[in-house]
């Protein structure tokens, strides 16, 4: 195992920065993020750093697409579809603040949120 850490194959930080990025794409908030992160070991400043950069709004849409929420929503909106919603956001770790933006966003907002994410 010393092996392999000498020669950077295990690469703790390398590690936190792909299952980041990956986790975004997957629609996880930072702090799922994070909280996976730590249960694998990770060390927590290699933690901290990975999902500093992490985008909780372009994740939100992401699930918000997943599960067509929000702008992506293709049922009749009432008042158990409106819970619903707003507490899968809160379970995926997304503020209340985030989930209801997220949950009124136009079409085209939601949009434009995924393409920039898609450039970076």
């Amino acid at each position: 195992m010393t092996f392999a850490y000498d020669n950077g194959a295990l690469d703790d930080r390398a590690y936190a920065e792909i299952k980041t990025r990956s986790g975004m794409r997957g629609g996880k908030s930072k702090r799922a993020i994070a909280q996976k992160l730590s249960e694998k070991g990770i060390a927590k400043g290699h933690v901290v750093a990975a999902v500093a950069e992490a985008d909780d709004l372009y994740a939100a849409v992401v699930l918000a697409r997943k599960r067509a929420f929000g702008p992506f929503r293709k049922a009749e909106l009432d008042e158990k579809r409106v819970s619903k919603e707003l507490s899968a956001f809160a379970r995926a770790g997304f503020s209340f603040e985030l989930g209801k933006r997220v949950f009124a966003m136009a079409f085209d907002e939601a949009e434009e949120i995924l393409l920039a994410g898609r450039l970076l």
